[in-house]
């Protein structure tokens, strides 16, 4: 086998390593959620907290159980987000189908993804975006890691950028729609590149706190 032979083999092993361990987290955060713009009351747990948010705006009349809630960011920050992890995909789906009532509020909720989802998921919803403001009427959706037009899929790579099953996925957009994203994803790229530096720090600060158990900012909640 030549070294080029012997390179190609080592990096096709290095991305598929990747892409397990990626998957690995990807099923340990599949309960989780992030809340943002719930205010926690001086002599109020994070439990109560979002509890009562669940009950207040969205609406719910049985409560989601919560098997773990905690600040995420620096403890000095201000409207730090909320990590919630409940029992089972069931109650995340709750949620998530209710979130229509967030939309004349300050809070939001997102799904818990790795940071390499999140900067896929970035750059398909920006060529989602600029699909739907050329074509309000299209079917366009941002499922998981995946871009949705019609039912043709589309997905993005560090390398190869936006992939079609057929090949590159800005030449099937300009046979499908006639028109070009490869400026918006440029733009959304470099966003990228400038936010990479800042998410991945708090991606290592929240390694540290689960691995030193949170401090004061961890809430375990027990079930009776």
């Amino acid at each position: 086998m030549s070294t080029t032979q012997v390179y190609r083999h080592l990096k096709l092993n290095q991305k598929a390593n990747e892409n397990r361990i990626t998957i690995l987290e990807n099923e340990q955060r599949r309960n989780n959620l992030v809340i943002g713009g719930v205010r926690v009351g001086q002599n109020m747990s994070i439990k109560q907290a979002v509890l009562d948010m669940f009950r207040d705006v969205l609406g719910l009349q049985i409560m989601p159980t919560l098997v773990a809630a905690r600040m995420l960011g620096p403890p000095n920050a201000q409207n730090r987000p909320i990590l919630v992890t409940l029992l089972g995909k069931d109650d995340k789906d709750t949620i998530i189908k209710h979130t229509s009532a967030l939309r004349s509020t300050n809070i939001w909720i997102n799904q818990d993804f790795t940071w390499e989802i999140r900067e896929k998921r970035r750059i398909l919803l920006s060529v989602r975006g600029a699909i739907k403001r050329k074509y309000p009427e299209k079917n366009v959706r941002v499922s998981f890691d995946k871009l949705i037009v019609d039912n043709e899929k589309f997905w993005w790579d560090p390398v190869l950028g936006l992939v079609h099953r057929q090949g590159s996925g800005v030449e099937k957009i300009k046979a499908l729609l006639n028109m070009d994203v490869a400026d918006d994803i440029e733009r959304m790229v470099q966003r990228n590149i400038e936010r990479s530096n800042a998410d991945s720090g708090q991606e290592e600060q929240r390694a540290e706190e689960q691995e030193a158990g949170g401090g004061g900012d961890d809430e375990e909640v027990q079930e009776a």
